[in-house]
């Protein structure tokens, strides 16, 4: 607030239109503190009040004050009601107090939800963490009885496999030794077969030698006896009796040699067909 010297004479108005001046701008005695920031739905405008302080001063020099006390007193009001106004707009209202209880409530209801979905979270999180672990566990008794199950079912199959391959080891044994069986038999019938086949044709030999040696025996006689016949009337020389005893020889040995041939052969037959068999048996 400008300050105002009251003067007589022609200052007068000057001082008046001065003193009206500053009530139309509304000055303040004091600068106001920078107030704090507020939220915009706290933020008010300054209440304007229209003091005359002209009026004001002349009402006081009109009850017995003097220029400079009505000056002093008009000046203690002005401050009054700035610092009235500061302070009021400092303050809240009713509907912002609600706000602000509003505000805080929702606050502490929000804060007090998110303090509950935390903990609800953690609770959530151990509870899947036990779970996970307790799942891990149940896959890993699992898998190690699946293990178990593999290796004991591959055990029995091998077991099997091996049994089977021993068995089959000794049908195929069995089966070889009756191949060899039937073909020792095969081979002991052929033998005699053939024994039998070779000991007939020398049979059917002898007996045709012998034919062959009785006919030259039944010409000898009768050569003999035509010759002895025939002796009576006129000697024989010596030369012819030592060959009729020459033939007779020679008949008897052809006679002979059959049976000795026949009997060798079918002794080495015998002995062949045994050395077969036995290296069909020994080696098969």
């Amino acid at each position: 607030l400008n300050e105002i010297q009251v003067t007589n004479g022609p200052n007068f108005g000057l001082a008046i239109s001065k003193c009206f001046r500053t009530n139309t701008t509304a000055q303040n005695v004091l600068p106001p503190p920078n107030p704090p920031q507020q939220l915009p739905s706290q933020q008010k405008a300054l209440t304007r009040h229209n003091f005359n302080t002209y009026k004001v001063v002349k009402d006081l020099e009109g009850r017995d004050f003097t220029r400079r006390q009505a000056e002093a007193i008009m000046r203690a009001m002005e401050a009054l009601l700035n610092n009235s106004s500061r302070i009021k707009s400092f303050m809240l209202s009713k509907a912002g107090l609600e706000n602000v209880q509003e505000s805080y409530l929702f606050k502490a209801a929000l804060s007090d939800f998110r303090t509950e979905i935390q903990i609800n979270r953690k609770k959530n999180l151990s509870d899947i963490e036990s779970e996970s672990a307790e799942l891990h566990r149940e896959i890993s008794n699992l898998k190690q009885k699946l293990q178990e199950d593999i290796a004991t079912m591959r055990n029995s199959v091998q077991l099997d496999l091996n049994t089977r391959k021993v068995d089959v080891r000794e049908e195929q044994k069995k089966m070889e030794i009756n191949i060899h069986e039937l073909n020792n038999k095969i081979t002991i019938s052929c033998g005699d077969i053939r024994t039998e086949i070779e000991a007939i044709k020398w049979e059917t030999t002898r007996m045709a030698l012998m034919g062959i040696f009785g006919s030259g025996i039944c010409v000898l006689l009768v050569m003999f006896v035509s010759n002895k016949n025939t002796k009576k009337k006129s000697p024989l020389p010596t030369s012819f009796i030592d060959a009729h005893s020459s033939l007779l020889l020679m008949s008897l040995a052809l006679m002979l040699l059959p049976v000795r041939i026949g009997s060798n052969h079918e002794l080495q037959i015998g002995v062949n067909r045994e050395e077969d068999c036995f290296t069909e048996f020994a080696f098969p």
